[in-house]
């Protein structure tokens, strides 16, 4: 199966970089992928540059920083916010939860260690990580960190995260403003939602752009608690040494790859 997406993927490579001098002209650089269709689904940051060499090493993401807009339509609408958060962090992680469905994650202190400190910050777990302390607070803070579940419903088709006691869907969610410049989804599948030609997935992370949120970090598929949590605590580290958002994600990517070869 490695060998398998190896080829596919340098093939897939080659054709979205179809210019001469690709890997040089893309080493040390920050790309913006604005896709449409299929393409949404495909991270470019894994597509292999090379068919030689450790697996690993061969990734874009070695060599280049990339972030993600969903449309130009809505990068004009965060274009039009100037947010001005007042304290560092809101972190709400249930831990456990009433419906018994969602299984516990128990694994999520660990990525708020940076913030026990900071008196700005708010760390809300388990009974106190409940909806209505996120609508009471989550108007207030740079980053906004919800580590929990997440889904879409099956018969609707529309996105839910789930808080201590109920879930929030991304209906609830449109008009809630908010002042955050990171909101950070550590959950399986915040970024899936239903698919509309030309203004890309109708997911939780547009909910949280439209509120005012200048930058989301989301996931595609479903998140391994471990490796999530030591990619977040990296990123982390990277923010507190001064990096952009994307470049710090970039560097906890690279590091969880070279530690997990």
């Amino acid at each position: 199966e490695r060998k398998e997406f190896r080829v596919i993927g340098h093939q897939v490579f080659q054709k979205l970089f179809p210019f001469e001098n690709a890997l040089k002209r893309l080493q040390n650089k920050k790309i913006t992928i604005i896709s449409d269709h299929t393409l949404q689904y495909i991270p470019f940051e894994l597509l292999p540059m090379q068919t030689t060499g450790k697996l690993s090493e061969s990734y874009l993401i070695n060599t280049t920083e990339i972030s993600y807009l969903q449309s130009f339509s809505l990068f004009e609408q965060i274009q039009k916010k100037q947010n001005t958060p007042t304290k560092k962090l809101l972190a709400i992680a249930p831990i456990e939860f009433q419906n018994k469905e969602l299984p516990t994650l128990a694994g999520a202190t660990e990525v708020f260690q940076f913030f026990k400190q900071d008196t700005t910050s708010l760390i809300l777990q388990k009974e106190q990580a409940t909806k209505a302390n996120f609508l009471k607070h989550r108007n207030n803070f740079e980053i906004v960190h919800l580590n929990t579940h997440a889904g879409l419903d099956s018969l609707t088709q529309t996105p839910w995260i789930a808080f201590q006691d109920s879930n929030m869907t991304l209906n609830e969610l449109f008009g809630l403003e908010n002042q955050a410049e990171l909101v950070v989804l550590d959950a399986c599948k915040t970024n899936d939602g239903v698919n509309i030609s030309g203004e890309g997935i109708i997911n939780l992370s547009r909910g949280f752009f439209y509120n005012g949120t200048q930058s989301v970090l989301a996931s595609q598929w479903n998140v391994n608690e471990k490796a999530g949590n030591e990619i977040l605590q990296t990123f982390y580290t990277e923010l507190e040494n001064g990096n952009s958002k994307s470049k710090a994600l970039q560097l906890a990517k690279k590091k969880y790859l070279q530690l997990h070869e």
